[in-house]
């Protein structure tokens, strides 16, 4: 299923306090969309990371009850109490990298909601979260007795398209890396088959828009920056997209009637260099003409993205030229004004 459809079923099985498991590769978004939705239903939101913990730490530590000599079980800080009114989700992160020893250790609170003495509140539900990547070694096989007590789903992998429209562009990922996954869009998710190499998926594209932010392209550092979270296969061929050269100024100018570039490479290019910056909005405004006579609706309707992030609303309205784009796209309803 994909991210909009997983937000459905998490409000859903919050609701019924049904415990429900998501599988998907790591990276793309597993975590974060059950965070989100925890906030959208105005609920807390506790992650813990199985694979971090020993079984002591989940259940508590035993200690003596003098008085009626007797072994209790402390409560571990981290989970919920019943002083929470509003309720929330608990996931369990990494639940199939956990040792067997953690994850028997689970099967209670997930069955039963308790650990010992410990009783997960009435208005809290259970969201665990497991990787599928085959490769790894360390990844322990949930045991079907577990598996039974969840709803399973499988998050996939988003498309390129999906990821800038509705979590890239609406977040202010750097634009460089907008235009390069419209052009590349298979780049999106891509396992290294290097070892101790990183590989590209949304969480590390969403990281490197945070390193490069004010880094120059031409500096060594940010070479570094790339690699560091995109490997050195699709790091380079990011730095070579970066590297392509478009006559840009030529759209600024009125006098000058520009051709559009012949590649997708380079029109993703152009739209990124033209979408940097307020002064260039002219430009801009059209290079979206050109690529919509064009029938190239697609890339216009991303550069009318560019447009709104650069210059200010009422700027916008006031513009003959964007009137004229409005006219061209009304029939698609993508304006709010």
């Amino acid at each position: 299923m994909n991210a909009k459809e997983l937000r459905e079923v998490i409000k859903i099985h919050f609701e019924k306090k049904v415990p429900l498991l998501i599988y998907g590769h790591p990276g793309i978004g597993k975590s974060q969309i059950t965070r989100e939705t925890a906030e959208e239903l105005g609920v807390e939101f506790i992650d813990l990371r199985l694979s971090l913990l020993d079984p002591t730490d989940l259940r508590g530590f035993p200690y003596v009850d003098k008085e009626k000599n007797i072994t209790r079980w402390s409560i571990p800080e981290f989970l919920p109490q019943g002083n929470s009114e509003k309720g929330g989700i608990l996931m369990l992160d990494e639940i199939n990298l956990a040792p067997p020893m953690v994850q028997n250790a689970s099967y209670q609170l997930i069955l039963d909601r308790r650990l010992g003495e410990y009783v997960l509140p009435p208005n809290w539900s259970i969201v665990a979260a497991g990787n599928l990547l085959s490769k790894e070694g360390y990844i322990t096989q949930i045991r079907s007795a577990l598996l039974s007590r969840f709803s399973v789903v499988e998050l996939e992998i988003p498309t390129a398209k999906d990821w800038v429209m509705e979590y890239g562009i609406p977040r202010g990922i750097d634009g460089r890396i907008i235009t390069y996954l419209i052009a590349h869009p298979d780049k999106i998710y891509e396992e290294s088959t290097l070892k101790n190499s990183n590989f590209p998926n949304p969480r590390n594209w969403e990281f490197l828009s945070k390193l490069i932010k004010d880094v120059p392209a031409d500096s060594p550092t940010f070479y570094q920056l790339v690699v560091s979270r995109l490997g050195f296969g699709v790091g380079d061929d990011f730095i070579a997209f970066l590297k392509i050269k478009i006559p840009w100024e030529d759209w600024l100018d009125e006098n000058k009637q520009p051709q559009l570039p012949d590649s997708l490479d380079k029109r993703c290019a152009l739209i990124a260099i033209l979408g940097s910056a307020s002064e260039r909005k002219n430009g801009l405004l059209r290079l979206i003409l050109a690529l919509e006579k064009e029938d190239n609706s697609e890339l216009a309707l991303l550069g009318i993205h560019f447009l709104r992030k650069i210059v200010p609303k009422q700027e916008l309205i006031a513009d003959k030229k964007f009137q004229e784009v409005i006219r061209h796209f009304a029939k698609l309803q993508i304006f709010d004004y």
